[in-house]
């Protein structure tokens, strides 16, 4: 072959080579075309605990969950982000998100979001640092749930349906609508003709009951909560707003939230937060289980028909405040155990002297002890004096021992002056005794009122505590204070909720220290008020607030107002049983509320025994543990077995009920205990699809099934 003959190969070759390089070419620009047009994938983080997995975006956001395809943040109204946001992996399988934030008012806020695992939960905490002046806005979590028509919600509401007048059951599932309540009560005039706005407990549920899932956002109850709103709304929007923090000089703001997935029951969500913060449904001293019972608030000291009150459930009088010589002085400092002191005239006993002394009211409460009964003396930290005026009048005491006989003197004479709540130019007066309305974090005032605390200790052995009355007041903010926490109408301030608070951590281990209890009037419903508290005695007894405080006192004794015999019935039992709530009795004497008569002295004794054994409740929040199609029906664990109210069943004769999930029952002795029959009735159980199912004879639509554990 010669040199001619091989160039038209060689072209051929270069041709072919040419044309591989045009495809080669060809397919790299292609594939860059497809690496730069198609979208950026997102960049996920995954928190993961038993039974739930949280996704979040880049930005911190809530991106999904494996209960639901839920979203939600954290933000600062009127705040946008300004940079980029730092993201850091946290040890236990967590992450931060750090975002800087500015207003129009060039206020600068550094906001970090922390989700992390726990056994039980994803936790999802909140801390916002601003460098600036005080400043504040609201400060705002939501989360987004895909609700829908099946979908449901629940809280720790008085009332399921926001009505007046009419009982709601509390453990009922709602659809989404658009609704909100306060977490924050500032007067007791909201209670009056209103609907209750109110939720008790910091806490919403989402649940899908078709498929038995549900999601529970908890805040924190240990969190500094000043005011607290929730929100709800139709699309799903669970939203939790949080006012009047202080923000700015480089302090920390924050607060915890979890996450928590479970069954399409409100008792597993409640069920929760009673296991992770049990030192706030647990009554610090555990005496308290053992006086829980009917109530009475009396000042009578004569004796009574001991069996007859016992037959009633009757357990405990909150002594009546007819005892002090003026509110906010209940034990004033005497020489002796005999020295006596007038009482105030503004309720007195029929027949009851004018006077009394330590060994008076501490003879009582001997005898009350002997007979198998608890006295709680009257106590107060709000309200303070007896017809004050103001400007004080001059100075009456001669010496500065003789002070405390004048609540003028006592009061203005003396630092305790600056713990008066101040409206303008004028005192926050009382609706009762023309007393002042007092900060119990003042340090003078507080100071009194442990000092008051003491001499209960020493002069009064065998009373069993103290009764507070009139925690609603402690909504109030005092603008002549400063808490380091609060920030109202542009200034410092000290939230009466932080006083309380500040209070109850130096009361409530003294009295328990000296074996004492605190049990208390809850008019304002927040969980976290009740931490030192051993009992509720519930004043406002409207049908929310019996709701309210059942709810708060899943533990502990809840004994509730009762007017008088317009407001008995069997329906009205029935309620305090399924809820686990004991009645006022009808005691001699006592004060606004309920008296003995014919029909509530055989309302009473009907239902005295099924009262009694329920003493010592606690609620079981085990998922689906009781049902009936044809009762309310709940369960209680009580010191020997277990106890389960089937009430409101109308005018049926008998309701099928069926336990499930609760251990111990195969060898539980089973009886019911009805109204108005001495003896209680044998029932026979059968076990059928693992659980326990029960034919209930009912009375009048109620009985009280006992489970005891062995032979007992």
């Amino acid at each position: 072959m010669n040199e001619h003959e091989q160039i038209p190969v060689n072209i051929s070759l270069n041709i072919m080579n040419t044309k591989n390089l045009i495809v080669t070419l060809t397919c790299l620009f292609a594939a860059a075309f497809i690496v730069i047009a198609k979208p950026k994938m997102p960049l996920n983080y995954y928190v993961k605990s038993p039974g739930l997995s949280v996704t979040l975006d880049e930005q911190g956001l809530i991106a999904g969950c494996s209960v639901a395809k839920v979203t939600g943040q954290t933000w600062l109204d009127g705040c946008h982000k300004a940079g980029p946001v730092v993201v850091k992996t946290l040890d236990g399988g967590g992450y931060s998100f750090t975002r800087k934030l500015t207003d129009v008012q060039g206020h600068q806020a550094s906001l970090t979001e922390r989700f992390t695992p726990t056994s039980n939960s994803v936790r999802w905490e909140v801390q916002i640092i601003s460098n600036d002046k005080p400043w504040t806005t609201a400060i705002t979590t939501q989360l987004n749930y895909p609700a829908t028509e099946e979908s449901r919600f629940w809280t720790s509401w008085g009332d399921p349906d926001d009505t007046t007048g009419t009982w709601q059951d509390p453990l009922v599932w709602r659809p989404f609508t658009n609704r909100s309540w306060s977490y924050q009560f500032t007067h007791f005039s909201q209670v009056l003709g209103k609907a209750p706005v109110w939720f008790c407990i910091p806490l919403a549920t989402m649940a899908e009951p078709d498929v038995d899932s549900a999601l529970t956002i908890v805040q924190s109850p240990e969190d500094t909560m000043l005011d607290l709103k929730l929100m709800v709304s139709k699309q799903g929007a669970i939203t939790f707003s949080r006012t009047k923090y202080r923000l700015g000089e480089g302090r920390g703001v924050s607060f915890a939230m979890d996450l928590v997935a479970h069954p399409a029951d409100c008792r597993a969500g409640l069920g929760w937060m009673v296991k992770r913060y049990s030192v706030y449904f647990d009554p610090p001293n555990p005496a308290a289980d053992t006086m829980a019972g009917c109530a009475a608030y009396s000042g009578s000291e004569e004796q009574f028909d001991v069996e007859k009150l016992r037959k009633m459930a009757f357990r405990i009088n909150w002594k009546c405040s007819e005892d002090f010589p003026y509110m906010g002085q209940f034990l004033p400092p005497m020489a002796n155990m005999q020295a006596r002191w007038d009482r105030a005239p503004d309720e007195r006993t029929p027949g009851k002297p004018g006077w009394t002394s330590y060994q008076t009211l501490n003879d009582y409460g001997r005898w009350m002890r002997t007979n198998g009964f608890y006295v709680l003396n009257y106590f107060n930290v709000t309200e303070y004096g007896r017809n004050m005026q103001f400007p004080p009048p001059p100075r009456q005491a001669k010496n500065d021992d003789d002070l405390w006989k004048n609540p003028h003197d006592y009061l203005f004479q003396s630092d305790r002056r600056s713990a008066v709540i101040m409206k303008g130019d004028q005192p926050l007066r009382s609706n009762c005794y023309g007393a002042l309305i007092v900060d119990p974090g003042d340090p003078a005032y507080q100071r009194h009122l442990l000092e008051q605390a003491r001499r209960h200790i020493e002069k009064l052995p065998d009373s069993y505590g103290i009764g507070i009355d009139r925690n609603d007041w402690i909504g109030t903010y005092n603008t002549n204070a400063d808490d380091g926490i609060s920030w109202v109408d542009g200034r410092p301030a000290r939230s009466l909720f932080m006083s309380w608070m500040d209070l109850m951590s130096k009361l409530g281990p003294l009295m328990h220290e000296a074996g004492k209890v605190i049990f208390a009037n809850n008019c304002s419903v927040r969980l976290e008020t009740l931490r030192q508290v051993d009992g509720i005695y519930a004043e406002w007894a409207s049908d929310s607030y019996i709701n309210y405080s059942a709810l708060q006192g899943l533990r502990k004794p809840v004994m509730i107002w009762t007017s008088g015999d317009g407001e008995i019935n069997d329906a009205y039992f029935q309620r305090c049983l399924y809820l686990g709530v004991f009645p006022t009795a009808p005691f001699p004497n006592n004060n606004h509320c309920l008296r003995p008569s014919p029909l509530a002295d055989k309302m009473f004794l009907d239902y005295g025994s099924l009262l009694d054994a329920m003493r010592g409740k606690k609620w079981v929040l085990t998922p689906h543990c009781v049902a009936s199609d044809s009762a309310k029906v709940n369960l209680f664990e009580v010191p020997d077995g277990y106890v389960m109210p089937v009430t409101l069943a109308g005018k049926a004769g008998t309701a099928i009920v069926r336990v499930c999930n609760v251990p111990g029952l195969k060898t539980a002795r089973c009886e019911v205990i009805l109204p108005g029959i001495e003896k209680p009735v044998p029932l026979t159980a059968r076990f059928k699809n693992d659980g326990l199912e029960l034919t209930v004879p009912l009375v009048r639509g109620c009985g009280m099934v006992r489970f005891r554990k062995g032979n007992q």
